[in-house]
């Protein structure tokens, strides 16, 4: 997996912001009471896809995480582990062009030196773009700032907050309402996914088993293979795709790969990538002819016009007659 470049958000914001004010709460604890019954019992056992319990779900362009339980698991010594399938589920993600960031619950006293002392594998934490702190934000879970919160902290230019989504499994972190929630990522318009192996509840967008946290991308899939640009999505119409720089952020080269698919019985097909700014402006031109079907790569030196641009984000575009994707690339000095 690429190591993201992380930006820990530290200090605490005033109350004074009116989207905010209502629903301040105490914080709840990270560690959630799994409901097993006999009617989950055996829809575990049976083949899982991903439940939606909301209709005209938006394209998921950000997902946000829950850490205890959703990521990572005591080993039963007070060492955190990465869980089954968190890994490739954060890999897979970042392939598609997914922002990625952690929204957990900690003791008021703690920052992130804390939390990747209780971690078998701290570095995990640098895959994601934020981690917030519950100590270090607004509130904590599941009042509607820490989300907020969490959402501006993505380095702009950054999706709506209703293509974000947050992947927990305590249902409150989720919402406290079907209807016009007050509480939860949900109350601040993202996508509720719950990691539970009970029946799905009208709380949450879609409800995924404990044991394939996989089940989220597919889910990012769902919701965007209409969409004809995004970050990373890929349309319903063909299977041509850009695949997330490596490495993502960089100061020097970045990779970045695409696979072209031909229309009918063609076997080439007209293919532009290119890099442009959070304005739209075409920078940089890596790539434009007749390509055959299949993986290509190109490379960006981080320059336009000769001269090397600012840090900051920018966009990988790849156009063929049928296709515009782009996916987002990060330059630091």
């Amino acid at each position: 997996m690429r190591r993201m470049g992380t930006q820990w958000m530290v200090g605490r914001f005033g109350q004074g912001r009116a989207q905010v004010q209502r629903g301040f709460c105490l914080a709840l604890s990270t560690a959630a009471l799994s409901i097993v019954s006999l009617c989950a019992a055996v829809l575990a056992m049976a083949m899982w896809t991903p439940v939606p319990s909301q209709a005209g779900t938006p394209c998921v362009e950000a997902v946000f995480f829950d850490l205890g339980n959703t990521l990572i698991e005591d080993n039963g010594s007070g060492t955190f582990e990465l869980r089954v399938g968190a890994a490739q589920t954060v890999s897979d993600l970042q392939d598609a062009g997914i922002r990625l960031g952690i929204i957990t619950n900690v003791p008021g006293s703690w920052d992130i030196d804390d939390l990747r002392a209780i971690m078998a594998e701290p570095e995990f934490l640098d895959e994601f773009e934020v981690v917030i702190l519950s100590s270090e934000a607004p509130a904590s879970k599941p009042n509607p700032a820490i989300y907020i919160f969490a959402h501006e902290a993505l380095a702009a230019p950054r999706p709506p907050i209703t293509s974000a989504a947050f992947v927990g499994e305590t249902l409150s972190e989720i919402a406290n309402a079907e209807v016009d929630p007050t509480l939860g990522a949900r109350s601040v318009g993202m996508i509720g996914i719950h990691l539970s192996d009970a029946p799905p509840s009208p709380l949450t967008d879609y409800t995924i088993p404990t044991d394939d946290l996989g089940q989220v991308v597919s889910i990012v899939d769902e919701t965007c293979g209409s969409a004809d640009v995004g970050f990373g999505h890929v349309s319903s119409t063909s299977s041509s795709r850009i695949f997330a720089p490596k490495p993502n952020p960089s100061s020097g080269n970045s990779r970045i790969s695409f696979n072209v698919a031909a229309p009918g019985d063609a076997q080439s097909v007209h293919t532009r990538v290119g890099i442009y700014d959070a304005q739209g402006r075409n920078l940089a031109v890596l790539l434009d002819r007749v390509l055959s079907a299949g993986r290509h790569e190109v490379v960006w030196d981080g320059r336009t016009d000769g001269e090397p641009v600012s840090s900051g984000v920018y966009f990988a575009r790849l156009q063929t007659d049928r296709h515009v994707q782009q996916v987002p690339v990060l330059r630091i000095k």
